[in-house]
């Protein structure tokens, strides 16, 4: 293992928070079920036909057990205390938003890719807009970064349709109701993780139980198994390790690129007024 790895290990999980340790859990989860025999269609940049080493495979079973537990105790905090997160309700929105991302994508590419026709607004104007929302080689990924860098994200996305000339050209291509529910679940999103409302001391505070502790010590475990299986001298290891690590990869970006900000409550921001 690396000393940037070690010591990442023993500086950045005391900083998390339960949100964070879920959230990225689940990106973890999904990252390690994408490599496992008789997965569907691999995403871009996933090994194919790679073993998982069994120490890993262990490590990261135990990790989910913990991610239950500590899912189960932050949602009877919940039943006991109105102001604590919902985080049924934030995977909700989060879903809601991704799908309305992917919308937006699908049908601003259709136009950016068709045949010009003579009329106005012209393929070439839908290309310049995907190329400022979708650009390479990003695309997409986004909407799939832990929820706090994603909102940051979607956030210079929103403030570019909501400029007078990009909603005119959104409209003139006839998606003012994709972008009208797209504004929707952004909204929605920023209100249910609180970044465009202010938090109680109770919620912005680290959620202090058993679970979330052994939690992330479980974290701590399953990034220090996978990231030492990764051997130069091992086919594909270095590869597989570098994948099952990409979100804990963004997760220490986005604590690195916030360092002064993450302990204190997020500032109100309006969300962009839906258009009717």
């Amino acid at each position: 293992m690396n000393i940037q790895f070690a010591t990442l290990l023993v500086q950045l999980p005391a900083r998390m928070q339960a949100a964070d340790v879920l959230a990225l859990g689940e990106q973890l989860d999904a990252r390690f079920a994408a490599i496992l025999p008789g997965a569907p269609t691999p995403p871009v940049g996933c090994p194919i036909d790679v073993a998982v080493p069994a120490t890993v495979s262990a490590s990261h079973g135990r990790f989910v057990v913990t991610l239950t537990a500590l899912r189960e105790a932050t949602a009877k905090r919940h039943d006991a205390d109105s102001d604590q997160p919902d985080v049924e309700a934030q995977s909700s929105a989060n879903r809601a938003s991704d799908t309305a991302w992917r919308v937006i994508h699908r049908w601003l590419g259709a136009w950016a890719n068709r045949a010009e026709d003579g009329a106005a607004p012209t393929a070439a104007d839908a290309q310049r807009l995907f190329g400022r929302l979708f650009p390479k080689p990003e695309g997409l990924r986004f909407i799939a970064r832990h929820p706090r860098r994603q909102w940051t994200s979607m956030q210079t996305r929103m403030d570019i349709l909501a400029a007078p000339e990009t909603t005119a050209l959104v409209t003139a291509l006839g998606g003012a109701r994709l972008l009208a529910r797209l504004t929707a679940t952004h909204a929605a999103f920023g209100h249910v993780f609180a970044f465009t409302t202010a938090q109680s001391p109770s919620v912005a505070a680290a959620v202090v139980l058993p679970q979330f502790v052994a939690a992330k010590e479980a974290l701590r475990d399953y990034v220090r198994k996978v990231a030492g299986s990764a051997d130069p001298d091992i086919r594909d290891s270095e590869a597989l390790a570098a994948w099952l690590l990409g979100p804990f990869r963004e997760l220490v970006a986005d604590f690195a690129a916030q360092p002064a900000t993450r302990s204190k409550t997020p500032a109100p921001r309006a969300p962009v007024a839906p258009i009717t």
